[in-house]
């Protein structure tokens, strides 16, 4: 029992409770150990169709310290810089206050869990920090920013469909056989459009690579049972990928991405709309 009156074992058993009645149809969780809980959210808007893992660590004095997050995978498409000063911002301005510190007493993972799942229903992500004041630099407009998350969603997607992660693997692979039409199908989106003709030459490197993301896609769902006669075209499902072009030409690339495992503190990115 802590100086607080909280106990560790009985918070943790509130915890489980409320995550089985709790969560949104798009989040899934498993306990690995008694201080370990792996959710996978399923994006939404930009980032829709995707699976974004994250380990929860409760330390031993939780709930007195907040929980650690560990991001699974390469891919989330904002860092925590970007998050902590976004928040930040808003609560001096006051127009969102949204960054709230860690209640033992009634703070929870479900709502941390939702906190994160909002980011990654965003509809044009990146884009929707500056519409409330961040300013990114160098910003390209909301399409093409988007072009550049949906192609790093899909790098993940591919990363995650060759290693699920551990106690998800059938979850990872249904999903993406469900999913495998409508996921290439938006891909074609990106592949048609060309952009301006200021920047023909970049964008023509830019669309080379959404056309190999696309044709790697491809090739990934049906090693994982799909049926896409429909998408293959003149594809060359033979080809080794050779002269793959880098999926983030410099102007294209979103300012940050979270690094593989990076430590998240609850604190910083603990926010609700």
């Amino acid at each position: 029992m802590d100086s607080n009156g909280i106990n560790m074992h009985d918070k943790l058993m509130q915890e489980w409770k409320i995550l089985e009645k709790g969560l949104p149809d798009s989040v899934y969780v498993r306990v690995l150990k008694d201080n370990v809980v792996r959710a996978v959210i399923i994006g939404g808007g930009g980032f829709r169709h995707g699976l974004f893992f994250y380990d929860i660590t409760l330390p031993p004095n939780y709930p007195m310290v907040p929980p650690e997050v560990h991001s699974c995978y390469d891919g989330t498409a904002f860092s925590l810089k970007d998050i902590e000063t976004y928040y930040e911002w808003s609560r001096r301005t006051k127009i969102n206050p949204l960054v709230e510190t860690w209640d033992p007493n009634v703070s929870t993972i479900l709502e941390l869990l939702i906190s994160i799942q909002l980011r990654l229903h965003a509809e044009n992500p990146l884009v929707d920090v500056v519409k409330v004041g961040y300013k990114l630099i160098n910003l390209a407009e909301p399409f093409e920013r988007n072009e550049s998350v949906f192609k790093n969603n899909c790098g993940l997607m591919m990363a995650i469909l060759r290693d699920p992660p551990g106690h998800f693997e059938e979850f990872v692979a249904q999903h993406f056989h469900d999913r495998a039409e409508s996921i290439l199908t938006a891909s074609k989106v990106y592949r048609i459009r060309c952009g301006d003709n200021r920047r023909y030459a970049e964008r023509k490197e830019y669309q080379d690579s959404v056309f190999n993301v696309y044709t790697k896609l491809l090739k990934a769902f049906i090693k994982n049972g799909s049926s896409l006669d429909d998408f293959v075209g003149d594809i060359n499902l033979d080809d080794d990928d050779s002269g793959y072009v880098d999926p983030y030409p410099s102007e294209c690339t979103p300012l940050h991405y979270v690094t593989g495992c990076s430590i998240v503190s609850l604190i910083l990115i603990f926010f609700f709309f």
